[in-house]
């Protein structure tokens, strides 16, 4: 609603959790261009297949204006054939047959943020951008998909991207004060998103790893079984586990069935014990994953290593990153306004 007739261009992210809501929220954008970049199972409750959820994003397509473009990832198959009657021009990116964009020697790190070779259809460069994890690329190369569209010199692709540093809670890098590195990724408990985290925090070397984690959305209700699950996926990527909440001794116990260090498992039904104790568990070039759903609010426990963080509720209703809630009242030990500390690349 803040869009003016002045205005050149509006990015507008439509996000859908059922069925029948694209089609109206593309009736309302009625967008010139349509980038659609993956399909996976992101609202099982609402869109209970990859089926389903491909034909619910297709309606995007049909709400483009007459002549409009659509812009494809073409590796996945069930976006490379969506299609719509009024389509001027489809265009795709990734590896596929007619890529405009492609990424190349693909590599991610905490000190150095994503990287990858461009190979597009207007030059190559080096991209490099402040996100963490091979997963990004996709995103990624669509927009450079459409900025290329839109006759956007390369240069200028590079240089905005070099500036994208990850969102709040979505693998962010926060430097600890002991010397750990804390990745923030608790922005939702999503199955996919979870595997796209740990995967990368497989990568990484010479240090130890350890997870802090409350739960994971749509997996089986048998707790148990989900828990051991959560264990085995946890003990293949980190020395160390953090389990915050309800469940936390169940899942400590399975954790250490599963193999891992005894010493290095953890429990706290209370979020602001494990926050207290955190410093004394992590050290100095330990790496941090945390994962959480964002009604458990674990994003308390990053500002409290920094300084006193005023509300505690364990049981919260604003679904909301805590970062712009003024209840959180976060404040250092000159009683100023806690910033989070970014790692530089």
């Amino acid at each position: 609603m803040r869009v003016k007739r002045s205005d050149r261009f509006a990015l507008v992210e439509i996000g859908i959790s059922q069925t029948g809501e694209m089609g109206r929220r593309a009736a309302t954008v009625l967008p010139h261009m349509a980038v659609i970049t993956k399909v996976s199972l992101a609202h099982p409750m609402g869109l209970s297949t990859l089926e389903i959820t491909a034909r619910e994003k297709e309606k995007l397509l049909h709400g483009l204006r007459p002549g409009g473009v659509a812009v494809l990832n073409g590796e996945d198959p069930l976006v490379r054939r969506m299609t719509a009657p009024q389509i001027g021009k489809t265009v795709f990116f990734g590896e596929c047959d007619g890529s405009i964009a492609r990424a190349r020697e693909i590599r991610s790190s905490i000190e150095e943020g994503l990287q990858f070779r461009l190979v597009s259809v207007a030059g190559e460069r080096e991209i490099q951008l402040g996100l963490f994890g091979v997963h990004w690329v996709n995103a990624v190369l669509g927009a450079i998909a459409a900025a290329i569209l839109l006759e956007v010199p390369l240069d200028k692709i590079q240089q905005a991207l070099r500036g994208v540093y990850a969102h709040v809670a979505r693998m962010a890098p926060v430097a600890l004060p002991n010397g750990a590195i804390l990745i923030r990724d608790e922005y939702n408990g999503w199955l996919p998103s979870f595997e796209a985290a740990i995967a990368f925090l497989k990568t990484v070397e010479g240090r130890r790893r350890f997870v802090i984690i409350s739960e994971i959305r749509y997996l089986e209700d048998n707790l148990p079984a989900r828990f051991a699950w959560l264990a085995e996926k946890i003990a293949s990527a980190a020395e160390g586990v953090i389990f915050v909440g309800p469940q936390a001794d169940l899942a400590a116990s399975l954790a250490r069935q599963a193999g891992m260090d005894a010493s290095l498992v953890h429990g706290f039904q209370d979020l602001r014990e494990a926050a207290a104790r955190l410093p004394s568990i992590v050290g100095l070039g330990d790496v941090v994953l945390l994962r959480g759903r964002s009604i458990d609010h674990l994003t308390r426990l990053v500002y409290a290593q920094f300084g006193r963080v005023s509300c505690w509720k364990t049981d919260c209703s604003i679904i909301r990153e805590c970062d712009y809630c003024e209840q959180l009242g976060a404040v250092d030990a000159a009683g100023l306004p806690v910033q989070l500390p970014r790692i530089p690349l």
